[in-house]
């Protein structure tokens, strides 16, 4: 029978290097034992508890204390190890020596406390430190190790990986399209990283699912944490941007390889992170790494975070021009960009990520049309073309929504006759003709036509202009609507631009902690020989100089 002596915490360091004996009038300070009125439990299994590894290193020292337990009886606390830092939450078990039941135990095994104590303490040694001398007859080691202060790791399979690849961010099941189980299951909101080296049985659930593949760890920089220490072996995070990404572990060789055998056409080249470490998935511990969701869950919709950061990607895409760039640099916030060029109001970034309050002033027929993109950006933003796909269907539920909203009977008769028009088109009910009133404020109908009769970004973006007759501002919306139809995660990287990429998954980690704000400041700059879109300071995309009717700025 074992009996158990917790949260005991050392505060403060050795006084002096070789030290071998700590009492209560020196550093070592016991707060006592867990549980009601500090009673001593008996458990049926014994129970470890990863430790907590904070502060400063110290050198490698043994230290013994002696406590009294509730029982009278006197225990001799001993803490072996080395190099460590100090430990805030220790264990304490006392192990009989006999495997059957002690004097007075039933069958059970149930008994009073033994009579022959051999308490002990195992702490954590930390990257650095010497080889640790022989621990005495009855002290543990067997304990969870820190590969080195401050790693943090994801622990995953190689399927998951490609998701975390495809999205550059690092975030919970639901941000998934395709899933294996692995931790995320156990911490729904929530992203769990590990301090420690993972239990193996921890891997074996990683990979346990058919076709999940070989297990993955994902080590991120302290940077994650956003400032918070860190202090247990298992800490948990809303999401986490690519960006703290400083590389991606496989076990073997053979793993790695099939890894890299596969190429998707939605994943940015990473050759630079990919490492084979199996040592990091190796750990001799038996500790019981409890992976539980912390309290407070906040609901993220991540589907719609990945639709929205797709409609800007294609906001983006659609720059392939200096008017384009022009649309896109407005749509971001760039206080400056060239005369004439047709911005609606409700064509933000705010507006896009369902932050922009509508605008004070509008006309009818602005009202109009923003009330069709609107409709159009939240019904395609619900869509799953690989499920389910009508064109047709689509268009009737944009028309019942709007007529749901029940605007004046001017402003509805304004939406009528631009989505008749549509109508037709997509039932093939009358001809297909390049649009005749270029810059006209009817942005949102044609662009909705555009991407109903061309549903792929890549394709729509090759529809020339001569056939299609669209201005910059509703070839750009037309874009934005392909973008929120597939999302970000499952579009081509020829089609995405990776710092865009990171901006908006930063930017979707302040969400998941609730913090909400722009891109960044954007800026566009034009002369003779290119025009550029700068976020953050940094070129997202350069085109070609603007045309000379809409050269001044």
């Amino acid at each position: 029978m074992e009996w158990f002596f917790r949260q005991a915490s050392y505060r403060g360091g050795l006084g002096r290097l070789g030290a071998t004996t700590m009492t209560d009038e020196n550093q070592y300070h016991f707060h006592g034992l867990l549980g009601d009125e500090q009673a001593l439990k008996r458990e049926p299994r014994r129970k470890r508890r990863a430790l907590k590894v904070i502060e400063e290193p110290w050198e490698m020292a043994k230290t013994t204390a002696e406590r009294k337990l509730p029982t009278g009886e006197a225990v001799e606390l001993t803490v072996t190890g080395h190099f460590l830092r100090s430990v805030s939450e220790v264990e304490v078990v006392e192990v009989s020596a006999a495997t059957e039941p002690a004097s007075g135990a039933d069958a059970s095994g149930d008994s009073t406390p033994a009579t022959r104590p051999a308490a002990e303490i195992a702490a954590v040694p930390a990257e650095g430190g010497r080889e640790a001398p022989e621990p005495a007859a009855g002290v543990r080691t067997d304990v969870a190790v820190f590969p080195k202060p401050g790693r943090l790791f994801f622990l995953t399979n190689q399927m998951n990986l490609n998701g975390i690849l495809s999205s550059r961010m690092l975030a919970p099941r639901e941000s998934f399209h395709k899933y294996y189980v692995d931790l995320l299951e156990l911490s729904p909101g929530w992203v769990p990283l590990l301090a420690v080296q993972p239990t193996a049985q921890l891997v074996e659930r990683v990979v346990a699912e058919r076709g999940a593949g070989a297990p993955v760890l994902v080590e991120l920089s302290e940077s994650v944490l956003i400032g918070r220490e860190l202090d247990s072996p298992v800490t948990y995070v809303r999401a986490a941007h690519f960006s703290n990404v400083v590389a991606i572990h496989f076990r073997e060789e053979s793993a790695l390889r099939q890894h890299r055998a596969r190429e998707y056409s939605n994943v940015h080249p990473h050759e630079d992170l990919l490492r084979v470490s199996p040592e990091l998935f190796t750990s001799a511990s038996h500790v019981d790494l409890s992976i539980e969701a912390p309290e407070g869950e906040m609901i993220t919709d991540w589907l719609q975070i990945d639709r929205a950061r797709g409609a800007v990607n294609g906001l983006l895409a659609a720059g392939d021009s200096g008017e384009g760039l022009a649309v896109a640099a407005g749509a971001l916030g760039a206080p400056q960009i060239p005369k004439g060029t047709l911005l609606p109001k409700w064509l933000t970034w705010e507006a896009l990520a369902g932050m922009a309050p509508p605008p004070d002033v509008e006309s009818e027929a602005e009202l109009a049309d923003r009330m069709i993109f609107e409709a159009a950006y939240r019904i395609l933003g619900e869509r799953d073309r690989a499920a389910f796909w009508s064109s047709s269907e689509v268009l009737e539920a944009v028309a019942n929504e709007i007529a749901a909203a029940q605007s004046s009977p001017r402003v509805q008769a304004l939406v009528d006759r631009d989505l008749k028009r549509v109508r037709e088109l997509v039932n093939i009910e009358g001809d297909f003709q390049p649009f005749r009133n270029p810059e006209s404020p009817h942005v949102a109908a044609k662009s909705l036509l555009m991407v109903l009769l061309r549903l792929d970004l890549e394709q729509l973006l090759r529809w020339p202009a001569e056939e299609t007759g669209a201005d910059p501002t509703t070839r750009a919306v037309s874009a934005v609507l392909a973008g929120r139809l597939r999302g970000l995660a499952r579009e081509s990287v020829r089609l995405r631009n990776r710092v865009l990429d990171d901006i908006t998954a930063a930017q979707a980690v302040q969400q998941a902690n609730d913090a909400r704000g722009s891109l960044g400041p954007a800026e566009f700059k034009s002369n003779g020989a290119g025009t550029a879109l700068l976020l953050k300071g940094t070129e997202l995309r350069a085109a070609a100089p603007l045309l000379p009717r809409s050269a001044h700025i």
